[in-house]
């Protein structure tokens, strides 16, 4: 049994509903040149994009995504808020795929510092927080397949 936690929508985009349109749409294309930071886009990371893109409504330019700079990019950003809620969803989707390559830290690192964001300290913290967050739905996988197996037996 495979539970898809995209399909809980609060858990899925935490805290993305507190970002403005504009905001969303630049996460959106921070998150097409992170997925293809690492050389290749997993089906996770395809499915997370899409996800997106159906419950944000986003607009679909890939090519525009992935032309747009850093600086463009982070300067949509107005809030010290917004800008962890976008970390922290880069985080996440940098780990869809089962780890946080080099390529994709370097992205995401060199984002925050674009951002002001440069306590290595928090950046830590805020990585951490985002492995737990996979470790808790992993261990929720686990027990409910675990009772599942008992009642079949």
């Amino acid at each position: 049994m495979n539970i898809d936690t995209g399909r809980q929508r609060g858990c899925y985009f935490l805290f993305v509903d507190n970002l403005t349109p504009e905001e969303q749409q630049a996460l959106f294309d921070l998150a097409v040149q992170l997925a293809g930071a690492d050389g290749e886009f997993s089906e996770e990371e395809k499915r997370y994009l899409n996800a997106y893109m159906a419950h944000f409504g986003i607009d679909i330019d890939f090519e525009r995504a992935e032309q747009r700079s850093l600086e463009e990019l982070a300067a949509v950003f107005k809030s010290q808020e917004s800008r962890v809620i976008a970390l922290q969803q880069l985080i996440r989707l940098a780990y869809k795929d089962g780890h946080f390559s080099d390529e994709e830290r370097d992205k995401v690192f060199a984002l925050a510092q674009t951002m002001g964001l440069n306590d290595p300290d928090f950046l830590m913290r805020l990585e951490r927080w985002v492995r737990q967050l996979f470790d808790w739905f992993w261990e929720g996988e686990q027990l409910i397949e675990e009772a599942a197996s008992q009642n079949r037996a």
